[in-house]
């Protein structure tokens, strides 16, 4: 298993937040995290992870040292790779992803 880890400004190191990491994609500036996400029991965390199921998370690299956290989960990577592209390009209100998965007829 990839453990995906985020450093804070002051160093500290702290594991990946939204589940166990299955594997980092990266393409070009473009991280997507591939990860096991939460059960829930209504608003609230169990503490326990869907073993079967994945959900990507993109982020974009700006420098070594800086990386966007796009805010935005995906149910695939097609999505997730075009997702983070159209964030990229367009920013966080962008429909770009939204029109081009339509138009090639892929789930969003």
């Amino acid at each position: 298993m990839n453990e995906f880890k985020f450093t804070t400004s002051d160093g500290k190191s702290h594991p990946y937040t939204w589940g166990p990491v299955v594997k980092t994609h990266e393409i070009g500036p473009y991280v997507l995290v591939e990860f096991h996400p939460m059960i829930f029991d209504g608003p609230c965390g169990t503490g326990r992870y869907h073993e079967e199921k994945v959900e990507f998370h993109g982020y974009i690299r700006k420098s070594k040292n800086q990386i966007v956290d796009t805010g935005l989960g995906y149910d695939n990577l097609i999505a997730s790779v075009v997702g983070t592209i159209a964030y990229d390009m367009e920013g966080p209100n962008s429909k770009a992803a939204h029109y081009f998965l339509l138009m090639i007829g892929a789930n969003e």
